[in-house]
């Protein structure tokens, strides 16, 4: 299918936008590319699509995860076939729980679902925000964040609300549990820990938003921030070390005795239990979320379009190439690597890095953001010069909700109430084939 773009035409060489943060802060580059590519002027929209940006799980050769067009999937794991679908109404960015055979994920419709095993709806819960979290169990509950601030805390039975705890900003995909304590981080630029009532135990305050899971392991929590710091802290909250690297941080992951991050600086980052460097490894483009480990592998997707798998000195063992962005982390299920991207395609590939089949999503499109500002009130100023690219405020921004891209810097608006599946063409100019 053929992907479009609408101009919206302010007359001038300057591009305005907002990003909308929970389809995957990555889309902003092939946002900036298209701009390039197109040579459009203004503003300009580009609607939802079918990419999957979050990790499966897989259960009795089912495959289960959400997609950007709305549509949750369970597919079979043998054959790629489709088992069945469950729509809600909006796309479902976060990963899915799979938890005493209930699947729970949450969708940009606010809601947080509970399906069988069959797909069918046993309850949702309404939040005041989306929902890009994925649910953590803990002691007959059920545990989301939104972007409306709060953590939830719903009967895994019955769907009801039994506490909420509200933050000073948005929560993206950031919560862990472990031996009934619940570790989450907010774009306010603090981590923080809640017993299993909803009470916070302590809090670290970072320099930059916290939005990926902690790993704990050995009695230590893991846990990254767009400050560029990884951080490895006690059970009670004391700070053992931290590492810096040269870019915001996003996924970590541990193997052994070695931990590993990585970082908008294009770089993997690999740490001893100690805080030292051990090796780093350069892809061809930023990375956001794509990071899994094995006892002997590292796997990453990022986007230069290709998913690598390392051994545990660094060394590339192979690559697989796609014609996207890799967002979400891979599944391992039964020496198999499953991963989806943002083409649309669920992959499998075998340990060797063989393609074992794709499943393609109900649309053939991408999917991308609402970009269009003229209605936005907080907003960037993008300026193309013939060199460089400058960014510049248009007036100064007081919103916990401004991100560290890095090389980048973008305010995240909400386009909760936009119409994602809009079937309007007008104007729109061809941009290529997918």
């Amino acid at each position: 299918m053929d992907r479009y773009i609408s101009e919206q035409g302010l007359g001038n060489s300057n591009v305005s936008f907002g990003v909308d943060d929970s389809f995957g802060d990555v889309n902003l580059i092939e946002v900036i590319q298209a701009i390039k590519e197109t040579g459009l002027s203004g503003a300009f929209a580009v609607k939802t699509g079918g990419s999957i940006l979050c990790k499966t799980v897989v259960h009795k050769d089912v495959i289960y995860f959400g997609c950007t067009d709305h549509i949750f999937y369970a597919v079979d794991y043998k054959t790629g076939e489709e088992v069945w679908r469950f729509e809600t109404g909006g796309p479902i960015v976060g990963p899915p729980l799979l938890h005493n055979d209930t699947l729970f994920f949450g969708s940009y419709d606010r809601n947080l679902y509970a399906l069988n095993l069959d797909g069918k709806l046993l309850w949702k819960f309404s939040a005041r925000d989306v929902i890009v979290t994925g649910p953590k169990p803990i002691d007959g509950m059920v545990i989301c964040g939104s972007k409306d601030h709060n953590i939830y805390a719903i009967s895994a039975e019955t769907g009801k609300l039994i506490w909420r705890y509200s933050a000073r900003g948005y929560i993206d995909d950031s919560i862990s549990v472990h031996k009934d304590v619940i570790y989450f981080g907010s774009w306010d630029k603090t981590f923080r820990a809640l017993d299993k009532k909803g009470k916070l135990l302590w809090d670290l305050k970072t320099n930059g938003m916290v939005g990926s899971e902690a790993v704990i392991k050995d009695n230590t929590v893991y846990v990254s921030s767009s400050d560029h710091n990884l951080y490895a802290l006690n059970l009670d909250g004391n700070e053992k070390w931290r590492y810096k690297a040269s870019g915001p941080l996003r996924t970590v992951a541990a193997s052994g005795d070695m931990v590993f991050c990585i970082s908008r600086d294009n770089h993997v980052y690999a740490l001893n239990e100690n805080g030292m460097l051990k090796w780093k490894f350069k892809t061809g483009e930023m990375l956001s979320k794509s990071l899994e480990v094995t006892d002997d592998k590292v796997l990453v997707g990022g986007c230069d379009h290709n998913f690598y798998a390392l051994d545990m000195d660094g060394n590339i063992l192979w690559r697989f190439s796609v014609d996207n962005i890799i967002v979400p982390p891979a599944t391992i299920y039964k020496d198999k690597i499953i991963f989806g991207c943002e083409n649309c395609n669920l992959y499998v590939l075998d340990m060797n890095g063989q393609l074992i089949w794709k499943f393609h999503t109900s649309l053939g499109y991408p999917a991308s953001y609402d970009v269009d500002s003229i209605r936005r009130e907080k907003s960037v100023e993008v300026v193309w010069k013939p060199d460089a690219m400058i960014v510049e405020e248009k007036k100064p921004i007081k919103d916990e909700s401004i991100a560290d891209y890095g090389e980048f810097s973008g305010t995240y608006i909400d386009t909760s109430k936009t119409d994602y599946m809009s079937s309007s063409v007008k104007g729109y100019i061809k941009k290529k084939e997918l």
